[in-house]
């Protein structure tokens, strides 16, 4: 391996390098996925590779103490890659030891390289709340607006601005508290704006248990509305939740205690909160089975006309039900929800990276019509508030579902809560994301007719996968043959075969799981979910998601892409112990490198690699850079099926697509000097992303989006893949699945060891010429044809690549156990 550049090795400095990936985007990634390390690489992007972390940090941190560095210092810093840099240090404080202070530093030295650069601040919510963590008042004030939000608005940033400045003075914790009524007075107005009572506290330990209004209580009639409680082990603040249902101004309700079998010593609260109103009542399930399992049965002995939920920990204004009846004045709508603040007990709102005024799930109101039709909530232990929400959103059409933009509740942030250490700045917990992803698919199934909006077959089973841990049981250590780490997203084109060798390699009788990473070469902002294909998979249940974290010991993690392991995830992010991890190795090794791929297999899972290269040169190539793992054969580890009936050349102008369909930046053509590639009278036809200016002027073009790839590539007689822009990237994949519609490819050089006679070349010096004669001869278009559909029949069956895949389960693979 190369000499490191600020401990990077050279290929990970090149990656920090390219415009390709910015900062916000390769720092989401890295806190995402939890990968170790990382912080060199955007030290590096925001100084320009002049500083390493610990040179940002000490520099920041003598400018927030007073003594800013030179301009000559500071010179080489980059304002928008320095902000990626602080996100990311807000992120690690969160699991280590939670102090933000390094953060708030590079924040506030973010800021001013912004400002003498001329670019906008990013990050400003994350910016304020470090400095309010780490109490810097005047910092907070001098970037913060302490306007009441805006009530036509009620953007995001005016709540956070108000939630700072409010908690800088908070009698309870405040860096400058003031007095009860002072903050209580602050406290009220955007309240107050929106035509809601004021609140009143007090001074006690737990000030959020001594919430009043003035409200005047059951002044509102209508139906009636009832309200499911489920609790389990409850706190003083589960009076607090009921009485404040109690003292709705709607007064024809009822309140559903369901006690989630908690254990003995909770019976006295329980017991003064049904005591406050005969319309409390008490129900106790025989086990503990989940707050929605509990939930579902409240809901199901409910009375009412409209069905209510409220958390056991929460309190509503008493005008949150009256505010949100209102709304079923339009018959379409068929439930509503409200926002809520976030804060803890001691009233305090901010907590670093989380919004201040947010949605709230446990806020639905809805006809009883919608409870019958859908049935009760998913049995999650957590998360299924969403998905209900969603479903419904899915059955009757989002314009039945009322969202009001107004603050019907405080929300309780509390330590017991499952689902509230599920986030952090861009993480979710692995299984939460995974159950989102199911239900969308399974919505997905719903809304197209195919299958019924409840959650639970007739014969019991679930309607859709979700993981073990989302409905409250362990993992068994499963130990499935083989696990695929893949890419699961859509847009990474080199990830776009995983489904086709997934099936494979279940169709051959092997047990498959699917483990996702984010590549770092396609690092990305927004979460992103898998492909519609991966999640038919697991919707059949031909296969699963197979989480790192979970403690499984497979007999092979096959890893799909050595940029999967550009870094290894942190010690507390994987529990799999696989037997053997065979890494497929597609091209030569420009932008990574075999011996740090190695390093991080040992890291992460203690085991050598198997190597799985895609040709000889491949093969000669980790041989030669001193990589130590056995090195397979060459095989290419991919799966394609070729279509029963390929396309034939039809008379007329031959078809010529151009595939430059790329969502990333890495993947993008490169389509310099392609003219040359097009022949005279061709019909030219190009599926891209975007529009980059037509190769030839009578070209075609098609959104990638709008037309499905095996439609473009059925009407093409001829396939044309270029180059990427970026060097070592390749665009293998459309060329295969273009060459198993039947269509005669042309790609670029770099792929000849690979394909051989089966396709083109780009670097042909008349290849206009070659395509022109081609497809002027039905009869050389069918022999050329045929050596590309032969090439998919046997290198690349599903058959051939599962038996591959199989005897590597078999193999002993050289264990390093006990080097983490």
């Amino acid at each position: 391996m190369n000499t490191p550049i600020h401990g990077l090795p050279p290929h990970l400095a090149d990656l920090a390098d390219s415009s390709a990936m910015s900062s916000a985007r390769l720092a989401a990634t890295l806190l995402r996925y939890e990968y170790e390390g990382g912080e060199e690489m955007l030290a590096r992007k925001a100084s320009r590779g002049h500083y390493g972390v610990d040179e940002l940090a000490g520099m920041a941190a003598e400018a927030t103490a007073g003594r800013p560095p030179s301009a000559e210092t500071l010179a080489p810093l980059h304002s928008p890659s320095l902000y990626g840099f602080a996100y990311l240090m807000l992120g690690r404080a969160f699991g280590t030891d939670g102090n933000f202070r390094t953060a708030a530093d590079l924040f506030a030295l973010a800021r001013t390289i912004a400002d003498r650069d001329g670019n906008p601040h990013e990050y400003d919510r994350q910016d304020v709340q470090a400095h309010l963590a780490v109490g810097r008042a005047d910092y907070v004030r001098r970037h913060t607006s302490q306007a009441t939000p805006d009530v036509t608005t009620n953007s995001a940033e005016s709540w956070y601005h108000w939630a700072v400045n409010l908690d800088l003075v908070s009698p309870f914790r405040g860096v400058e508290p003031a007095s009860l009524e002072t903050w209580q007075e602050r406290f009220n107005a955007p309240f107050v704006e929106r035509g809601l009572d004021p609140m009143r506290f007090e001074a006690t330990d737990s000030p959020f248990d001594t919430v009043r209004t003035d409200a005047p209580a059951g002044s509102v009639d209508g139906p009636l509305i009832s309200i499911v409680m489920p609790v389990w082990s409850p706190t003083e603040s589960l009076l607090t939740a009921t009485r404040s249902i109690l003292e709705q101004t709607w007064a024809n309700l009822e309140v559903i205690l369901v006690d989630d079998h908690s254990p003995a010593g909770f019976e006295d609260v329980f017991a003064r909160a049904t005591a406050l109103d005969d319309r409390v009542s008490y129900h106790r399930m025989p086990v503990n089975g989940g707050a929605y399992r509990a939930r579902n049965h409240g809901l199901s002995i409910a009375r009412g006309e409209y069905l209510g939920i409220q958390d056991g920990d929460d309190w509503s204004h008493p005008r949150r039900l009256e505010r949100q009846m209102a709304e079923f004045a339009d018959p379409k709508v068929v439930a509503t929800l409200s926002k809520a603040i976030r804060l803890h007990t001691d009233l305090y709102i901010t907590r670093v990276g989380s919004l201040a005024f947010a949605h709230s799930a446990p806020s639905l109101l809805m006809k009883r019509d919608v409870f019958d039709a859908l049935g009760p909530f998913d049995l999650m232990r957590k998360g299924a508030d969403t998905e209900y929400i969603e479903r419904i959103a899915t059955v009757y059409g989002l314009r039945s579902i009322v969202n009001l933009k107004v603050p019907l509740s405080l929300y309780q942030l509390t330590g017991g809560s499952l689902s509230r250490e599920d986030f952090r700045p861009s993480w979710h917990r692995p299984a939460r994301a995974t159950y989102h992803s199911a239900f969308r698919h399974w919505h997905a199934k719903i809304a197209a007719g195919l299958t019924p909006p409840r959650s639970s077959l007739p014969d019991g089973s679930r309607a859709f996968p979700a993981p073990p841990d989302m409905e409250g049981t362990e993992y068994a250590d499963l130990a499935p043959d083989v696990v695929v780490l893949t890419d699961p997203r859509p847009g990474p084109l080199a990830h776009a075969g995983a489904a086709d060798e997934v099936a494979a390699l279940a169709g051959a009788g092997l047990t498959v799981g699917v483990a996702r990473m984010d590549a770092l070469r396609f690092s990305s902002r927004q979460r992103h979910y898998p492909r519609a294909d991966l999640l038919e998979l697991m919707y059949r249940r031909v296969t699963d998601w197979a989480l790192l974290g979970a403690p499984m010991t497979p007999r092979v993690l096959l890893v799909r892409d050595v940029d999967l392991l550009a870094l290894p995830r942190s010690a507390d992010a994987v529990a799999m112990r696989p037997a053997s991890v065979a890494v497929v190795a597609d091209r030569l090794p420009v932008g990574w490198d075999p011996v740090h791929v190695e390093s991080v297999v040992r890291t992460m899972f203690a085991v050598d690699v198997q190597w799985l290269p895609a040709t000889a040169d491949v093969a000669e190539a980790i041989t030669a850079s001193g990589a130590t793992g056995t090195v397979h054969a060459p095989r290419p580890m991919q799966v394609v099926r070729p279509a029963r009936f390929p396309r034939r050349l039809l008379p007329g102008a031959p078809v010529v697509g151009v595939v430059d369909a790329a969502t990333e930046a890495i993947e993008v053509a490169d389509r310099r000097g392609l003219a040359d590639a097009l022949p005279v009278g061709a019909d030219v036809r190009v599926l891209e992303a975007e529009p980059r200016g037509l190769p030839r002027p009578d070209a075609l073009r098609l959104a990638a989006g709008t037309i499905d790839t095996t439609a473009f590539y059925d009407m093409c007689d001829v396939v044309v893949v270029p180059r990427t822009k970026t060097a070592g990237a390749t665009l293998l994949r459309p060329a295969l699945e273009a060459m198993a519609r039947g269509c005669v490819v042309v790609v670029e050089p770099a792929l000849r060891p690979l394909l051989g006679d089966a396709a083109l070349y780009l670097d042909d010096p008349d290849v206009a010429g070659a395509v022109q004669r081609l497809t002027a001869d039905p009869a050389l278009h069918a022999e050329q044809q045929q050596r590309s559909l032969q090439f998919c029949e046997t290198e690349l069956a599903p058959a051939a690549f599962a038996d591959s895949v199989a005897a590597l389960a078999t193999t002993t693979p050289t264990s390093t156990r006990g080097v983490r």
